[in-house]
């Protein structure tokens, strides 16, 4: 075997380590805890959350009524179809039009899932290697895992290493976790088990004040 392939083996499992001591922020049930921005569909339905384009195509955000800062979110999801933007926005304010943050995407195969994009900004902020689509289950249920520490922003999908940037704006923004979908119609994704644990000062690393 390939001794870089097992280097890199080693030390994608250290860097993704274990998303310990996280709380559920969805109960399975209902969107308690939560609110709708726009006029995109959500739901809970035997214990997943379903995210779908509107009636007419339209778009919009389903947000945590709490902010959160620093933190540690994991949660599985599944594509059932993908025709327009889907991402998870953190420190943004989804409430504000037009909506200007950032988002981890989550797209079809080849489309750059675990990547940053910066909505109503500067666009794409870090592609994700190539070789790393293949992590992604198009048919299945896949494992996201997001840790955002102020600038910092590190990314895992199935328990690899997507992305891990660092950015002096994404610091300064303030907002709760949110899941949005593009304008357009043809979404629908299936979310369980989100979970998320809040990081304190000793916890923050690599990060602009």
């Amino acid at each position: 075997m390939d001794i870089r392939y097992i280097v890199f083996a080693f030390v994608t499992l250290l860097l993704s380590g274990c998303a310990t001591d996280q709380s559920s922020i969805f109960n399975g049930n209902d969107l308690t805890g939560w609110k709708s921005v726009g006029g995109a569909k959500w739901s809970a339905e035997n214990g997943t959350l379903i995210c779908e384009s509107g009636p007419h195509g339209e778009g919009g955000y389903l947000t945590t009524e709490k902010s959160y800062d620093n933190f540690d979110l994991s949660f599985a999801f599944k594509e059932e179809s993908l025709e327009s933007d889907f991402g998870v926005f953190f420190h943004t304010d989804v409430e504000t039009q037009p909506v200007y943050g950032w988002k981890v995407v989550i797209a079809p195969k080849n489309g750059g899932t675990g990547g940053i994009f910066e909505q109503n900004g500067r666009g794409w902020l870090e592609h994700i290697p190539g070789q790393s689509e293949k992590m992604l289950k198009p048919d299945g249920w896949n494992k996201m895992r997001i840790k955002v520490e102020r600038g910092h922003v590190t990314t895992w999908l199935n328990g690899y290493l997507m992305i891990d940037y660092t950015d002096s704006k994404i610091a300064k923004g303030v907002g709760g976790i949110s899941f949005g979908i593009g304008e357009g119609g043809g979404v629908k994704v299936v979310i369980r088990d989100i979970k998320v644990k809040e990081l304190d000062e000793l916890e923050k690393v690599n990060q602009y004040i």
